[in-house]
């Protein structure tokens, strides 16, 4: 083993609480004979674990990576320029509680995910109270079809289904959309509409649409991605944590994907074996 690879295997053993140590980065690049101490402190501290999570790359903003390391867990968590507290943490531990996250596809391992996201379009459903107003709806959804506010699209639903009250069908779309116009007929005939944003809200009536939009670029609600990943496997579990606000979360999904990968921890097994290091067995045991 080299030397590089015994005193990443030694810091194990001297720091036995949780400890940041300047190791470097978890790289996904594999060098069997030298391998990255961070990985190999991974390793470590979770032996029976197939796979440790690993850096591709960085992308631009990321500028800080924070490597932690201690018995039964190994995790690193990445800022950005525009953030001051981490927005991202891998973390590889023995076993997790994924409570009710949804199982979704991913080759080869399994992968739940339980996330809150408001992504950067923002939502409109525009809801007529008869027919005269359907048609000015349809109308004033193709006017607007383009229109964009604080760079962001504005994306616009005509709701035709005249025959249910206006309350239940307010109630109905602000689950799933972030404001409500409303148009009446005395609404159609003033060009004006009425516009809310929670269901308990009297919203603002008499508004002219381009009024409508300077309200919702003020009452527009922040981009958000947060929540976990899941990755379980034999032997050992990795947690995505995301935390992201603004134009970090509008992408922070792809480029975790296309940056992070998963280290399969069986050549450094067998290394160590080779020094006659006991590094554990893949999957427990």
């Amino acid at each position: 083993m080299s030397r590089r690879t015994a005193l990443a295997v030694a810091a194990v053993v001297l720091f036995g609480s949780c400890s940041r140590l300047g190791v470097g980065i978890p790289e996904c690049e594999r060098i069997v004979n030298n391998p990255s101490p961070a990985m190999v402190l991974s390793l470590q501290a979770v032996p029976t674990a197939m796979y440790a999570p690993c850096i591709n790359s960085l992308q631009l903003g990321w500028d800080n990576l924070d490597f932690e390391v201690e018995s039964g867990k190994a995790s690193f968590s990445i800022t950005h320029a525009d953030m001051m507290a981490p927005f991202f943490t891998a973390t590889l531990t023995e076993k997790c509680d994924i409570g009710n996250a949804t199982p979704v596809p991913h080759p080869d391992i399994e992968k739940y995910e339980l996330i809150r996201s408001i992504g950067s379009d923002i939502k409109v459903t525009i809801i007529p109270s008869a027919e005269g107003p359907l048609i000015h709806a349809r109308t004033l959804a193709e006017e607007f079809e383009d229109v964009r506010v604080d760079g962001r699209r504005v994306l616009f639903t005509v709701d035709p289904d005249i025959t249910f009250a206006v309350r239940s069908r307010v109630n109905r779309a602000l689950f799933t959309n972030q404001f409500v116009w409303i148009i009446s007929e005395l609404d159609v005939n003033e060009d004006t509409l009425e516009m809310r944003s929670t269901p308990e809200g009297e919203g603002a009536r008499g508004l002219a649409a381009n009024e409508a939009l300077q309200r919702i670029e003020e009452l527009a609600p922040e981009v958000v991605y947060e929540g976990n990943w899941y990755f379980v496997f034999d032997g050992g579990c990795i947690t995505y944590e995301f935390d992201a606000h603004g134009t970090v979360a509008e992408t922070v999904a792809d480029d975790v994907v296309t940056s992070l990968g998963f280290y399969p921890l069986a050549d450094l097994r067998e290394l160590g074996r080779r020094q006659g290091i006991d590094v554990g067995v893949p999957g427990g045991g």
